[in-house]
């Protein structure tokens, strides 16, 4: 493994939509996340399998100090210490056991609090990211994050 940049903070699922709710542990395969739906069709692509979100920019897209968990951003996987905004597409990461690779920058349109249900616009546009399968596998908070090949962004 590289070297390390941070942690899994959580990994979410939904039926579909906003927010995504924290469970122990996803299942990653090539074409996404075992018992994960997507609130529109066309969202359910090989491009699109996983969803990240760095913790660090719930107050950013919030605008407010109180923090959201996990999956308020519609993440399947949030993210402590890797602030995705250094990466472009085509970097790959190692999650646990799990190898993704970023396809495309993601800017969610709002966040909704599972515990509060509150609904905040990401007036900010802080940017998460959808990420394609390369290795499968199990992914749990706590397990370390790197970067094997990083395409540094413009940013």
């Amino acid at each position: 493994m590289s070297k390390i940049e941070g942690t899994v903070a959580g990994v979410c699922i939904s039926e579909g939509g906003i927010p995504r709710r924290m469970v122990d542990q996803i299942q990653i395969e090539a074409g996404g996340i075992i018992e994960d739906g997507h609130r529109f069709e066309e969202h359910s692509t090989a491009k699109r399998a996983v969803s990240l979100f760095d913790m660090e920019l719930y107050s950013t897209a919030s605008g407010e100090s109180e923090s959201c968990e996990p999956g308020s951003a519609g993440e399947n996987i949030a993210l402590r210490g890797v602030l995705l905004y250094k990466y472009a597409v085509g970097t790959t990461i190692q999650v646990g056991e799990v190898q993704l690779k970023i396809e495309r920058i993601w800017v969610p349109c709002y966040t909704r609090s599972e515990s509060t249900n509150k609904v905040v616009a990401n007036k900010a546009n802080a940017a998460g990211c959808f990420a394609s399968v390369i290795v499968p596998g199990v992914v749990k908070a706590g397990v370390a994050v790197a970067i094997l090949n990083a395409v540094q962004s413009d940013e």
